[in-house]
């Protein structure tokens, strides 16, 4: 599977590598192993535990391992797209 984008083929994937990204136009969120991350502005950043039934989130203790790890693709994307790296 060969693609320009951050994302995986949904299709062939393990439980270990299923994440999402999903913004707004004030935050920038990630999500992986049943957490999601969420970076605002101001570097407010906070973990909820998702009920994808209800539409309700839990406030967790933030994990510093997946904070790190949502921060790091955001700032990859953003580096390539300063760069003019995501083109290719």
């Amino acid at each position: 599977y060969h693609s320009k984008f951050f994302g995986q083929d949904i299709f062939n994937l393990t439980k270990h590598q299923q994440r999402a990204f999903i913004s707004t136009y004030q935050g920038l969120g990630y999500i992986k192993d049943s957490s999601l991350v969420i970076q605002s502005p101001l570097k407010q950043i906070k973990q909820y535990k998702p009920d994808f039934a209800t539409g309700q989130a839990t406030l967790m203790p933030l994990n510093n391992d997946l904070k790190k790890q949502a921060m790091a693709y955001y700032q990859c994307a953003f580096y390539m797209l300063s760069k003019g790296l995501y083109k290719r």
